[in-house]
């Protein structure tokens, strides 16, 4: 056979061929490449073996021969190859051209590439144009030309067919950095030109501008002043760098920072009032806040973000830590204080030790539920107002371990096993009393105790008599008071436990009957194989007792439960008293108190004030369960401060003049300093008598959800202000009545179920030993301040015309969920403008909702007395598609005009009363107009919605059948005028479910409207209207 073999440039880059037969079973494809390009060249999408090529003397071609089966194959390179297909059998055999390109090829003269030269970074796609025309200068369409490249980028060779202006088109993205040759050829006929490619420019790296708000992206720019190109937005991936502003950068807009921001050295970014939301914050600039700033710092991708404040603007009101991945945390590295929220919702907040938590006349910082994790020390600060008063008070502090110290009371009373004690003769003798303190040392290793007993004989010999002779003594371990437990060390007579080394000295007094015991329970030492460290940790929880035994009273005459007092890093002279050297000294003015310690501790050598008068009363006491009262604490110096309930006489501030004849009260901070309590805290309740207990956390917790075992659903709680402008207080007693808790007496503080963070309460069991266990969930957001604190300016608040609003949620099993309330009262002594009797909204990180006034969100608004004009603007934000709930709760509200609130989003007035609760249901979708934060207002004497609906003629029409069944029913317009009415179905939540035009001919007529699908069962109204009349008609769906 013969076969045309086509010159070059008329080859192809793809060809399909048809290979042999079965009489032709021997086939092959002979291709011809350009040497450069045989690596590119496939059959059937499978390279050429590169063992079949060898290359064509004389030229830049190589050929290979290429074995194929019968049937149809594909050949495909990026440069154009040539193909021979061809084949043979024992009779017949065949061969052809695989193809070729008919373009022009001899009647091009001149190839002209453009452009000659250029620059680009790599990453980017360039596009290089080469002109072919033939002798007189025409274009030449359809020749192939060949670009080749070589340089930094060899692998980006190609071709390109001319167009009809004879221009042919080829593009390449350059990979490598470097120059590249780039010669478009039609033959032996060509131009060269060079390119050369540059680094890719530093994307997404943006600068501030001299001036802009720093939340708007466009003042930032990618050139160093600012200027270029704006980011999208600030989200991850992106470097924003403050810049071009002498150092000093305030903030005139909430700002969430997704990506990286730079703080350079020297510079101050000035949160103001504002929310600024970091994800990575970089460079030695510091922060400066307010009480009313907010911080969040987010990121999941791990790491530690350092948070660095400015000397004296080092404040906050709401410091949110939300990080994941690995290693996620935010440390302080400088002073930091908190005025509003401490929110650690993931990852570790480590405070460095440089976190106060503070307390002002109107504002306790507190700490949100901690679902991450809390490193490190704090100061945490609870004001208390110019009133002389007792206080049951707890630091919510505590240590991870270090020293404290413990005492006991002993009594006859307290034995299980009780008697009249009496001589051998049966004569009566004097009942026996004893103390007992107790001291941890930090190691907690050692366990000292100094124990005096009285009218007990410790030597035989004090009396006459041997029914008060001592045999033995111990400390018991595993029981709450009332119950017993087994010996758990033994330091008088049998079981003798103190070997380790033998340490217990008895001292006899020099006159009457007792003595001083003193010793120590070393680590190793114990009874029945247990250890000072096995039973640690029942004697830290009040379930250990000491007592002494004698000969009448074989198994213990006198008993007293260990109560082991504090934990953290401070004792209560180092904290309240600001560990001050002596009674006049005020090291730190306007916080701490005196503390006296009564007739019998009240020594300096104790720990205590002194007045130099006379001798104080004790003002320091703990609660003893089994002598239901509250005894005096022995020292100020060995008790530990935190996380146990005390009652203190606070008189005010140190700088008063304790020594004087009239002792005048002053404001006072009380602070202390220790780890702040996360996580779960369970307290034992004995089963007779009262027991003291703390809230552990720096937050309010709701008394109605801790989790009680045996122990009834009441409390005790100290009201300070109760008795009377001289009064020291008297207790409040919340108890449940079934359906809710009353308060009685009616206090002066704001007492209720929500104990206030540094306030400690009184629970009772129901008869048999309990438990009380506070958990992180029983956290709530409604500080009550006040409960330490003077009563507002006004006083009779009985009186009060107010409403309550709240927000609920629909939850999945269709009951609702309380996410947020605010409160609007009104009276003569109260402004109009927003001013410091206003409570300024703490945002949630869910739904929120608040009042609007003067540009400001409130939880509190208190205005005047209301009118027929007044408006309240409600502000809903964070809601998402689903049910909602504002419920309307009037106090006192005895006005003549109507409520209404209007729904600017249905644009309807629904009618609220002023004298009972109203609740208005709605919903929520992704319609971005249902989530409009200014949706609803409350208005009051008319509505303009309202107004504008009830202009409309009433018009006459019936719905059947009613109930509605299916998804059909029936509109019977009566004596109504001929034109198209619109009928809307529509459902509790405000939302239309179904709607549909008819077109009526005048008069009366029934006409059935198809629904699309059934309804759901419940009420609904269907709404029919014209341009001049409407009808509202209730309907229910079974």
């Amino acid at each position: 056979f013969f076969a045309l073999v086509p010159p070059d440039e008329q080859f192809l880059n793809n060809y399909t061929i048809s290979s042999g037969t079965s009489n032709i079973p021997i086939n092959f494809l002979n291709i011809t490449s350009p040497t450069a390009n045989i690596g590119n060249v496939r059959v059937d999408n499978v390279a050429v073996n590169p063992a079949l090529w060898n290359p064509i003397p004389g030229s830049s071609f190589s050929g290979a021969k290429v074995p194929v089966s019968v049937g149809v194959h594909r050949v495909t390179s990026v440069l154009p190859v040539g193909v021979l297909a061809y084949g043979f059998g024992s009779f017949d055999s065949y061969g052809y051209l695989g193809g070729q390109s008919f373009s022009a090829v001899a009647t091009v003269t001149t190839v002209t590439l453009s452009p000659k030269t250029g620059t680009a970074a790599v990453g980017t796609e360039r596009c290089f144009e080469a002109t072919v025309r033939d002798q007189f200068n025409n274009p030449v369409p359809g020749v192939r030309v060949d670009f080749a490249i070589t340089g930094a980028n060899p692998g980006s060779t190609g071709f390109a067919n001319a167009n009809a202006s004879g221009v042919a088109r080829f593009c390449y993205t350059g990979t490598n950095t470097g120059t590249d040759n780039i010669v478009a050829s039609v033959g032996s006929i060509s131009d060269a030109g060079t390119f050369t490619w540059t680094s890719r420019p530093i994307l997404n790296v943006y600068y501030s501008k001299p001036a802009g708000d720093l939340h708007n992206v466009l003042t930032w720019g990618v050139n160093p002043d600012g200027s270029g190109s704006n980011p999208p937005d600030f989200g991850a991936g992106k470097t924003f760098n403050l810049a071009n502003r002498a150092g000093v950068y305030s903030m005139t807009g909430n700002w969430t920072v997704g990506g990286t921001l730079v703080n350079p050295s020297g510079s101050r970014l000035q949160i103001g009032n504002f929310t600024l939301s970091i994800a990575d914050l970089t460079g030695a600039g510091t922060l400066s806040g307010t009480m009313t700033s907010n911080l969040v710092v987010v990121g999941t991708t791990g790491g530690n973000q350092a948070l660095n404040f400015t000397a004296g603007s080092n404040n906050l009101g709401m410091l949110t830590v939300n990080r994941t991945g690995s290693g996620a945390m935010a440390t302080l590295s400088s002073a930091l204080n908190v005025y509003g929220v401490l929110n650690v919702q993931a990852g570790t907040f480590n405070t460095g030790n440089r976190l106060t938590l503070k307390s002002q006349a109107t504002t306790t910082a507190r700490v949100a539920p901690v679902m991450g994790t809390l490193m490190g020390t704090a100061t945490v600060e609870q004001y208390i107002p110019a009133r002389r008063a007792w206080r049951m008070i707890n630091a919510p502090v505590t240590g991870t371990g270090g020293a404290t110290s413990g005492r006991a009371n002993m009594t006859h009373a307290q034995e299980t096993v009780t008697g009249t004690p009496v001589t051998t003769t049966g004569n009566p003798r004097p009942l026996a009393t004893g103390t007992a303190t107790f001291s941890l040392n930090a190691a907690r290793t050692a366990l000292q105790f100094t124990a005096t007993v009285t009218n007990i004989d410790v030597t035989g010999t004090q009396t006459p008599d041997a029914n008060d002779n001592l045999v033995a003594a111990h400390i018991h371990v595993g029981a709450l008071p009332g119950s017993n437990a087994p010996v758990r060390w033994g330091f008088f007579g049998a079981p003798d436990n103190d070997v380790s080394p033998k340490n217990t000295t008895v001292t006899p007094f020099a006159s009457g009957v007792g003595g001083v015991f003193s010793g120590t329970w070393d680590l190793p030492e114990g009874n029945a194989g247990t250890t000072l460290a096995t039973n640690l940790p029942s004697i830290l929880a009040g379930l250990s007792y000491i007592n002494f035994h004698t000969v009448q009273f074989g198994g213990g005459e006198i008993r007293g439960q260990i109560f082991m007092l504090g934990e953290g890093t401070q004792t209560i002279k180092q904290a309240w008293q600001e560990n001050a050297a002596n009674s006049t000294a005020n090291p730190a003015p306007g916080f701490g108190t005196h503390i006296t310690g009564g007739p019998i501790y009240g020594s300096a050598a104790n720990g205590f004030d002194v007045n130099l008068n006379g001798i104080s009363e004790t003002s320091l006491k703990y609660y003893d369960n089994p002598a239901v009262n509250w005894l005096p604490v022995p020292n100020t110096n060995s008790t530990l401060v935190g996380n146990t309930p005390f009652m203190l006489f606070i008189r005010g501030n140190r700088g008063i003049n304790l020594n004087g004849p009239a002792i005048p009260a002053s404001v006072t901070v009380l602070r202390a300093n220790g780890n702040l309590i996360a996580g779960d805290r369970a307290f034992n309740v004995a089963p007779n008598g009262f027991m003291a207990v703390p809230n552990p956390y720096q937050s309010p917790i709701n008394f109605a959800t801790l989790t009680r075992n045996n122990v009834q659903n009441l409390f005790y709680v100290w009201d300070p202000k109760l008795g009377g402008t001289n009064g020291v207080g008297a207790y409040v007693t919340v108890s449940w009545n079934g359906s809710s808790y009353d308060i009685t007496p009616a206090p002066v503080s704001p007492e209720s179920q929500y104990i206030q963070p540094w306030q400690s309460f009184l629970v009772k069991s129901t008869g048999v030993a309990g438990t009380i266990t506070i958990k992180e969930s029983d956290k709530v957001s409604n500080i009550t301040g006040n409960v330490f604190r003077m009563g507002g300016a006004v006083t009779n608040t009985s009186a009060q015309q107010m409403v309550r609003v709240n927000l609920k949620v629909q939850n999945g099993d269709q009951t609702w969920g309380l996410v947020d309330e605010i409160l609007s009262s009104f009276s003569l002594g109260y402004a109009n403008r927003v001013d410091d009797m206003d409570v300024a909204k703490m945002p949630n990180f869910n739904e929120n909702l608040s009042f609007v006034r003067d540009g400001q969100e409130l939880t509190m608004e208190r205005r005047g007395l209301l009118t027929a004009t007044d408006t309240l603007y409600l502000k809903l934000s964070n809601t998402v598609a689903g049910t909602y709930r504002l419920t309307f709760d009037p106090v006192n509200l005895n006005t003549s005009f109507p409520a209404f609130l209007e729904d600017m989003y249905q644009r309807i007035a629904i009618p609220i009363s002023l004298q009972k609760n109203t609740q208005v249901d709605f919903g929520v979708t992704t319609d971005p107009a249902s989530q409009n934060p200014s949706r609803f207002r409350v208005v009051f004497g008319s509505s303009k919605l309202m107004s504008s609906a009830i202009t409309l003629n009433k018009l006459q029409a019936e719905v059947s059948p009613n109930p509605i069944k299916g998804s059909r029913m029936n509109v019977r317009l009566i004596s109504q005028p001929q034109g198209v009415y619109t009928v809307a179905v529509v459902n509790n939540l405000g939302q239309t479910v179904a709607q549909a035009n008819i077109q009526h001919g005048g008069g009366t007529a029934l006409q059935s409207i198809q629904l699309g699908k059934a309804l759901s069962k419940g009420l609904y109204q269907v709404r029919i209207s014209n341009e001049t009349a409407a009808a509202t008609l209730t309907v229910i769906a079974d």
